[in-house]
């Protein structure tokens, strides 16, 4: 009996030290300490006011259209144009009202004709200036602002003919109207004379959408 009580003993003691053993590595894990805090946060601050020398929306540049060297027919016809001269380029420094721009042309007429004394018979009658499928971008690259629209037909007339339309709080910055000379087309009907002839084109912008 008192052999089995000691062996017993020795059991429970070995046990005891196993449990003491164990709750070590728990007991360090509990008490370590936090890896202090290195960053530090701080801001950077802006103020955009308007600029004295860009005071307002504007028409940086207009198109030039060209139709040179075309053979004049009985029938009417329609002709590409052979050159485009610039794009129709809107800067904003900023303004949110919002803008449109409109254009408007000239009847064709001789360009020799006030030296010649001629009137209405110096004139191209009939002819029609359409353009088609002009594209909006923004002159620079990763510029936020929403474009502003243009529509894919333009008949170009007498009187003025919306050509850009910009909403309330869009199309800051500078943005461009561009249509490739394919796009720009002319229609003389036949009965007209040989000649050079020329038309004045206006453009004008408004500081409202339309």
């Amino acid at each position: 009996m008192q052999k089995a009580s000691k062996q017993l003993l020795a059991i429970s003691t070995v046990l005891g030290l196993g449990l003491v053993i164990s709750t070590i590595p728990a007991s360090a894990t509990i008490s370590s300490n936090p890896k202090p805090d290195n960053t530090a946060k701080t801001q950077a601050t802006v103020t955009l006011k308007q600029s004295e020398q860009e005071g307002a929306i504007k028409i940086e540049q207009a198109p030039n259209y060209e139709f040179n060297n075309l053979e004049i027919s009985a029938f009417t016809k329609e002709y590409g144009a052979t050159g485009v001269k610039n794009n129709l380029v809107v800067s904003n420094p900023g303004f949110e009202s919002g803008y449109h721009v409109t254009a408007k042309i000239s009847a064709f007429t001789k360009a020799d004709a006030a030296r010649k004394g001629e009137a209405e018979a110096a004139k191209l009658t009939g002819a029609d200036l359409f353009l088609t499928n002009g594209t909006v971008s923004a002159v620079e690259a990763g510029n936020p602002s929403a474009m502003p629209l243009t529509t894919n037909n333009i008949h170009l007339t007498g009187t003025d003919n919306l050509m850009l339309n910009a909403t309330a709080g869009t199309a800051l910055g500078r943005h461009q109207l561009a249509h490739d000379k394919s796009a720009v087309r002319l229609r003389i009907p036949g009965g007209n004379k040989v000649g050079a002839y020329n038309a004045t084109i206006v453009w004008t912008l408004n500081n409202t959408p339309a």
